[in-house]
């Protein structure tokens, strides 16, 4: 095994997993491929690999085996000095040349004002020396800490916690041994509960130390939070810690420790009926939220007046006018300052968002549109000609240019695709407009899917008595047939399949793949549009291959891309303001260029070369087969014909199966094993499951 020593120079390509850094050492440059999340290392860091050269399809690399943090030597201050502040040698070696025998010592002791006279270097420059210096310093005080509490430590379990106060010195810096020291489960925020009760140990903590305790508490809690919940009842979180803590009487302690502790970590309320439990950040956030959108409903704002004659004869561009529901609905918008539009699929929510947002342009005010996704936002684009951010495109936007918000009177903010948007992108909505008048307005499916995130936001305030709402029924897209399974769907009721329905069975893989197959050779035969719809990855990946290799023979192949063909569907999966595409994009390749594909999108014919296509550091393909999607990447598209793989496990529930269902305008064809279509009813919504502590 080979052993590298140097300063990391730069970090080429980062994954969850995987890192690719430059490392720069005395022998020059060395491209290191650190294969495990627990060996990702920063910029400036001065490490020592162990490990051996390989070829990989990029190159020579060095495949670490073993990274350790190490002082820097008399022999690599010029390579530390360059990769810390990018200075080049010249420079370096002026300081080594002014201080041929301190130089390290001059650094360590903070000796600005000397190292600042030497030519070139100035104050600022000397500083970052310095501070870098020590830092570099502190990380290795703090390996051989751990090192040495965790010399009676399993392997794994030591490199794990190594790589936990890595990251806790991020936050804590010079003071993480100490903190370490003081409270070891500190390191739970950077690892699991059970690294933590390892270091513990090797600390000689005894298990029924209330810092122990805390923590297990914390544990429960943030669990919940990974399923969506901000809050546990007492019992709740007593069961689990006693399945955590090994027993009740632990479990016990654990929880009297949680209620008396002060209030900076663990929040508690109690009713007449139950005592939750939370973690203070997110019950934070859920109270400002309340009371934001609580203040805005007590402090009505003018209303925008439109004769009842006017909405009768308002008119679309295809000659179409406003339902009585949308008329409403339009009314509601206007009339008030807080107010929440829910509707299926093809109910006409974004017809009345149209007329909304013209009518309210009249008046004067101005409308900013926001939604979850890019996809949605370029949605929003489309059909109501207005412009549309995404939550994380606006608050970057005013982040930027502060004053960004000033550019709109008295705005209108439409949140779309309101079911999904989770607890903390609310809070930074919300946060990012106090104290400005605004008239919000939420529009949404509550059976759609739910927050990837925590917390509940539309589905809290659908159930609320104090926001005005309204729900559009009338459906003006799907067949009628689509729609009456839709609604079978919402009351978890059983369905038999129509001439709009078809409904088929498997058993294995191979038979499902090539019942796929088939349903899409059939349902696009005459040039309809059709997708798949599946739940897993995995099952997305094989029916793209699968389609893809049965079309491909009778296709060209695109020269600077091999792997695709014209008539190929593909989804774009990065989001690109030069190319007008965002996450999500689909579309058709109808040609190529002796170095692009020619691809028409929903948003426009587009040319993408192959550096637009495929990162050219991982060498994954941005651009995507896209016969089949997954719900999440599908919901907001429509579809001719969805033909929806319905597998059966815990993720295929009511709101999946609706989502999938209502994406289709024409056709819908269930391919199921058996009983999964009654499983995934039986198993209800999926939001009826995560408890918040949000209402108003």
């Amino acid at each position: 095994m080979d052993i590298a020593t140097g300063t990391v120079k730069k970090i080429i390509y980062s994954s969850r997993e995987t890192q690719v850094i430059t490392l720069a050492t005395k022998q020059g440059n060395l491209k290191v491929l650190l294969p495990t999340e627990d060996m990702h290392v920063e910029p400036r860091d001065h490490i020592r690999v162990k490990g051996n050269l390989i070829e990989t399809k990029y190159g020579e690399q060095f495949l670490a085996k073993e990274v350790d943090y190490t002082p820097v030597s008399h022999l690599m201050i010029t390579d530390f000095i360059g990769a810390c502040v990018g200075v080049g040698k010249a420079t370096s070696q002026r300081l080594i040349e002014a201080f041929p025998g301190n130089l390290i010592h001059l650094i360590e002791a903070n000796e600005i004002e000397v190292l600042s006279k030497v030519p070139m270097i100035s104050r600022a420059l000397a500083s970052t020396i310095c501070n870098q210096w020590r830092e570099q310093g502190g990380k290795v005080e703090l390996i051989q800490f751990m090192d040495t509490v965790l010399s009676n430590v399993n392997a794994k379990n030591r490199q794990a916690l190594r790589s936990a106060a890595r990251k806790a010195f991020t936050v804590y810096q010079d003071d993480t041994v100490a903190k370490l020291q003081e409270d070891p489960y500190r390191i739970w925020a950077f690892t699991s509960f059970t690294s933590a009760d390892c270091l513990a140990k090797a600390l000689n903590l005894k298990q029924s130390d209330p810092r122990r305790l805390i923590c297990a508490v914390e544990e429960i809690l943030y669990r919940q939070l990974k399923i969506g919940s901000t809050w546990i009842s007492l019992e709740g979180c007593k069961r689990q810690l006693i399945t955590l803590l090994g027993n009740e009487e632990a479990a016990e302690k654990a929880l009297k420790q949680a209620l008396r502790n002060d209030r900076e970590r663990v929040i508690f309320t109690q009713s007449s009926s139950t005592t939750s439990l939370a973690l203070s950040g997110s019950a934070i956030m859920e109270n400002y939220v309340a009371e934001q959108l609580r203040s805005r409903l007590n402090n009505k704002i003018m209303e925008i007046q439109v004769s009842n004659e006017e909405l009768k004869n308002y008119r679309f561009q295809n000659g179409f006018g406003l339902s009585d529901e949308q008329t409403e609905a339009v009314k509601l918008i206007l009339n008030n300052s807080v107010s929440l539009v829910s509707g299926g699929g093809g109910t006409g929510k974004t017809s009345v968002l149209y007329c909304a947002n013209d009518m309210i342009k009249q008046s004067g005010s101005d409308v900013l549109q926001i939604a979850l996704s890019g996809k949605a936002s370029q949605r929003l684009i489309q059909q109501t000609e207005d412009d549309a951010f995404t939550i994380a495109a606006l608050l970057n936007r005013v982040e930027i240019e502060p004053n960004f918000l000033d550019n709109y009177r008295m705005p209108v903010v439409h949140i779309d695709e309101a079911s999904m948007v989770d607890l903390q992108s609310m809070y930074r909505i919300l946060s990012v407009f106090e104290d400005r008048p605004l008239r919000l307005v939420f529009i949404g499916d509550w059976a759609q899917l739910a927050p990837v995130g925590i917390g509940l936001i539309f589905h809290k305030l659908i159930k609320s008595n104090v926001v005005p709402r309204i729900e559009l029924t009338m459906n003006f897209r799907s067949n009628q047939g689509v729609q009456i399974v839709a609604d079978a769907i919402k009351r978890g009721s059983e369905f038999a399949p129509s001439n709009d329905v078809e409904i088929i069975s498997y058993e294995e893989k191979s038979e499902l793949m090539a019942i796929v197959e088939r349903q899409y050779y059939l349902n696009t035969f005459n040039g309809a549009d059709a997708h798949i719809i599946a739940a897993r990855k995995s099952t997305v990946t094989e029916v793209n291959v699968k389609i893809h290799r049965a079309l491909a023979g009778s296709r060209k192949v695109i020269k600077v891309a091999p792997q695709f063909r014209e008539g190929d569907l593909v989804i774009y999966k990065k989001n690109d303001a030069d190319l007008g595409l965002v996450n999500g994009s689909t579309g058709c390749i109808t040609g190529q260029t002796h170095a692009a594909l020619i691809i028409d999108f929903k948003e426009g014919r587009k040319l993408l070369e192959l550096d637009k296509i495929q990162n050219s550091f991982s060498g994954d393909y941005i651009l995507q087969h896209a016969y089949a999607l997954t719900c999440h990447s599908s919901q907001g598209s429509e579809f001719d014909t969805a033909i929806v793989v319905v597998e059966d496990f815990e993720m295929v529930e009511r709101s999946w199966l609706y989502t999938a269902v209502t994406r289709a305008k024409k056709k819908v064809v269930l391919v199921a094993k058996d009983r999964a279509i009654n499983n995934a009813l039986s198993r209800g919504f999926g939001f009826k499951k995560i408890h918040v502590g949000f209402e108003i």
